[in-house]
């Protein structure tokens, strides 16, 4: 299964929402090696490390107006970027 994230928390906040989807990722990839889990970020930030885990593949925006608009592209853009990831389920 493909399973998408919305980690702008991951790599932004260092307590609470943070610390959830770090550790969810964490566990999830431990216990689910056969997923395939996608991180949509707005930007990323040394919180934490995606390469530490084999099957996480995170995606930022792409193009001018969505780096220019992080905020947009978290609301419209990355659910446009859906199907060509094939993203099965997401978790906002």
């Amino acid at each position: 299964m493909n399973i998408g994230y919305d980690a702008k928390r991951a790599f932004q906040n260092k307590t609470g929402l943070g610390n959830y989807i770090r550790s969810l990722i964490a566990i999830l990839t431990d216990y689910y090696p056969e997923n395939q889990y996608q991180l949509f970020a707005p930007r990323l930030t040394s919180l934490f490390n995606p390469s530490d885990f084999k099957n996480v593949v995170v995606q930022t925006p792409q193009g001018f107006f969505n780096k220019k608009f992080p905020s947009l592209w978290r609301r419209r853009g990355m659910v446009k970027d859906f199907p060509q990831s094939g993203i099965n389920i997401f978790h906002g």
